[in-house]
């Protein structure tokens, strides 16, 4: 399986024509061959700030589904991946920034007990991006990797997955989903988790027996939640 993972800055002035772009791709994408699941989330603080999920069996379906002629015809444009919906009334700016990439899972963990444990509506998801550093690559990782057992055991818990890029392996995700957002925070404090500093030089560090090492050089994280899925 392969997952695109998109960042989405949505237009303030064409909102509603935004959302619709990624609405449209959901109700194409579930109509594709390959298609496994597609989500689109929304910051819960800025509602500007998206993300669209989508997981396909293989790469090429992916692909294929990127260049199908029934998708929303969108130019991109600058550093920035600026988005222009190509309409009958003219071009209209979508999305301010996009940053995507294919990813594959590293770990993940969902709850047993919950039999609808992929679906996401109505509950609190907490997306991380975390940029790896490459001579501590795998204790970067590893840091990802023990949260996902522990965030397991604790209430409220949904699922958890860490991604890692296919095409830049020191681009990786945390995506954990929670029943509550009290749930979600109650997690930050949970008992075993690594002990994590942000240092001032904006560089995140994992404290052991040795001392502080290096681990995060970016991390953007938020609170999301699902507006449409499939």
């Amino acid at each position: 399986m392969v997952t695109l993972i998109t960042l989405h800055m949505l237009s303030p002035d064409n909102y509603d024509q935004s959302m619709g772009v990624l609405t449209k791709n959901t109700e194409l994408a579930c109509k594709a061959p390959g298609f496994i699941t597609r989500k689109v989330l929304i910051d819960v603080t800025d509602r500007l700030k998206g993300y669209s999920m989508t997981t396909w069996e293989t790469q090429q379906y992916m692909d294929d589904f990127l260049t199908s002629p029934e998708r929303p015809a969108l130019e991109f444009e600058g550093e920035e991946n600026r988005v222009y919906e190509i309409t009958p009334s003219g071009r209209i700016m979508v999305f301010s920034l996009t940053n995507s990439a294919s990813f594959e899972i590293d770990v993940e963990a969902s709850n047993p007990k919950l039999t609808n444990s992929k679906t996401w509506t109505g509950r609190y998801t907490q997306i991380s991006l975390h940029l790896l550093l490459k001579n501590n690559r795998d204790q970067g990782l590893d840091v990802l990797r023990k949260n996902t057992p522990i965030a397991a055991k604790q209430p409220g818990f949904v699922s958890r997955e860490v991604y890692v890029c296919t095409k830049d392996m020191l681009k990786s995700y945390s995506i954990a989903t929670w029943e509550s957002k009290k749930a979600l925070d109650d997690f930050k404090t949970a008992k075993g988790r690594p002990i994590i500093v942000h240092g001032t030089d904006g560089i995140t560090y994992e404290k052991n027996k040795s001392g502080l090492i290096a681990v995060f050089p970016v991390v953007d994280s938020g609170v999301f939640q699902t507006v449409n899925e499939a």
